[in-house]
């Protein structure tokens, strides 16, 4: 895989208290957001449903797969992007986060979605989005 493609499905893959409901669900969302840039797999892993937390376990471990210098690349990469929540929609017990991801002031992915769903009182991530990609 090359240095190119490894960046942009870790960028795609992306995609915690008290407050109102869609402060708590932008709240995970950011945190896991935060968490998953700074490539800490297991905190941003926390944010997520089961399923979710093993698929974005599964494409780390591709990452952490690569040669040493290929992997401390693309993680310098990711660490150079920053993101922005742009808007938050909320139901009784869902919310989706709108995200944007930029690098040096250029948007570089802004169809990105985070689908979160209330379990007992935290907000667990259980879509992450890009475009019509569904992970």
């Amino acid at each position: 895989m090359n240095k190119k493609r490894l960046i942009y499905a870790m960028a795609a893959l992306m995609a915690a208290g008290c407050g109102s409901m869609s402060d708590d669900a932008e709240k995970t969302a950011a945190g896991f957001i935060e968490a998953y840039m700074n490539a800490d797999i297991s905190k941003a892993s926390a944010f997520c449903n089961d399923s979710i937390a093993e698929i974005v376990k599964k494409r780390a471990g591709i990452i952490e797969s690569q040669d040493s210098s290929v992997c401390m690349k693309a993680k310098e990469k990711l660490k150079s992007l920053s993101t922005e929540i742009i808007s938050i929609e909320k139901g009784k017990d869902t919310a989706t986060v709108h995200y944007a991801i930029n690098s040096s002031g250029k948007e570089l992915c802004t169809d990105n979605r985070i689908k979160l769903a209330k379990s007992g009182n935290a907000w667990k991530i259980i879509s992450i989005e890009k475009g019509n990609e569904n992970i």
